[in-house]
């Protein structure tokens, strides 16, 4: 028998729905994302500029990638 049949039988509709799983922990803070957010509205559609003011400012070293992923979460 499939697991999500399992499930739905055990737990009814609650049991299909996804559980908490642990991941990686965030790179980012709420502080980290006011700078970037300031940084992005003096230097739009600059990420190498971006991504080098940003290290300066908070001291954390992320990759170029990273830095976008965050900015489309926001």
């Amino acid at each position: 028998m499939s697991t999500w049949l399992t499930q739905w039988e055990a737990e009814g509709i609650e049991g299909l729905y996804d559980k908490p799983r642990e991941g990686w922990p965030n790179l980012f803070n709420k502080s980290d994302f006011v700078v970037l957010q300031q940084l992005v509205e003096v230097h739009p559609q600059q990420i190498p500029v971006l991504h080098a003011k940003f290290q300066e400012q908070t001291g954390k070293i992320v990759s170029r990638d990273t830095l976008r992923r965050a900015l489309k979460k926001r």
